[in-house]
C-alpha cells in the first residue's frame, strides 16, 4: 500500500482473506499481491466500514490500483475481498 498515487511513499503491507471488510491505511494506491493478477473480486472504498465512495473490479485485471483519487473518489481505507 502506498499513501500517493502512482504507488509512492510506501505504507506498509495488509493480508486478507476472502469475505471480511478490512480497514487499511489511507491509501492512495497499491499493488495486490506484488502486483500479479489473481481470483474473484477486489473492493475499495473510502469509508472504514467498506462504505462510502466504493469501487470493485475483477483481480484478473485490476490488480495495480494507480490513483484511488481518481477511481473512487476520495483514498481508500477500507478493502473487501470476494472469490
Amino acid at each position: 500500500m502506498f499513501a500517493q498515487k502512482s504507488r509512492k511513499n510506501r505504507i506498509g503491507t495488509k493480508v486478507i482473506n476472502p469475505n471480511r471488510c478490512y480497514i487499511i491505511p489511507t491509501t492512495g494506491s497499491c499493488l495486490l499481491n506484488g502486483g500479479t493478477p489473481g481470483e474473484g473480486t477486489i473492493m475499495f472504498c473510502t469509508g472504514t466500514n467498506c462504505d462510502g465512495y466504493c469501487r470493485a473490479g475483477p483481480r484478473q485485471v485490476w490488480y495495480t490500483p494507480g490513483d484511488m483519487q481518481k477511481v473512487i473518489g476520495g483514498l481508500a481505507n477500507s478493502v473487501y475481498w470476494t472469490i
